[in-house]
Parts: C-alpha cells; sequence; structure tokens
C-alpha cells in the first residue's frame, strides 16, 4: 500500500526538539498525524500481521535519512486503523528516506515476510 501524504513538510528530528516547547511538539505531532489520517483512504483495511514500512520525506532541502521524524507518521496509521499498534509484532522495519522536492510524504507499507522479534 502506498500513501501519499501532500504538502506535509516533515520536521527533522533536529527541529522537533531543539527548544520548541512540548506544547508546540505536541501540536505539531497532532497535526501530522490527522493528515495521515487525512490521507488513508476510506476503504484501507488494518493489516492482519507485522509490517515494514518505509517514509520519504520531501522537501526543499533533503535531510539526513535518520534525521526524519518518521515516528509521527506511523502514530498517524496507527490513529487510521492501518496497524493494530507500532509494537515490534506488529511493525518489524521502519526506512527512512529524505528527498529534494516538493513538500509531501510518501509511506509504502509491506507485510513482513518475518517473524516477530
Amino acid at each position: 500500500m502506498k500513501i501519499v501524504v501532500p504538502d506535509l513538510l516533515l520536521p527533522s528530528w533536529n527541529e522537533f526538539y531543539a527548544g520548541m516547547h512540548w506544547s508546540k511538539r505536541k501540536d505539531l505531532a497532532d497535526t501530522i498525524r490527522m493528515q495521515v489520517l487525512a490521507a488513508t483512504p476510506i476503504e484501507a483495511e488494518t493489516f492482519s500481521g507485522p509490517v515494514n514500512i518505509c517514509v520519504t520525506a520531501y522537501r526543499p532541502r533533503a535531510l539526513d535519512s535518520d534525521n526524519v521524524a518518521a515516528k509521527l507518521v506511523i502514530d498517524g496509521l496507527c490513529d487510521a486503523g492501518l496497524l493494530q499498534d507500532d509494537s515490534p509484532r506488529w511493525l518489524h522495519d521502519v526506512t527512512t528516506r529524505s528527498r529534494r522536492g516538493q513538500p509531501r510524504v510518501e509511506i509504502k507499507i509491506v507485510e513482513s515476510s518475518g517473524t516477530s522479534r
């Protein structure tokens, strides 16, 4: 499954924690979760087994790939009901990528063939 969240400028972990007040972090996290929820197809069903997720953040200036705040996106997928939760039982691997381009986030979810950790 592929989900595209248009116009989402996902923050870097550095931006998210660099002196930002906790209430602003919470508001930003809630906003991102709602954007992911809104971009999720209505007919999408909950995955019945573990998954692997790749989150690609497009920004005017690319980030270091390990600086992509994928956790915020994955929490939105849980809110949308696609994932049971983000525990190791349901989420095996997360890959983050950063690319230069029009702000958006692309999320690819595939069922995992591996076993639970």
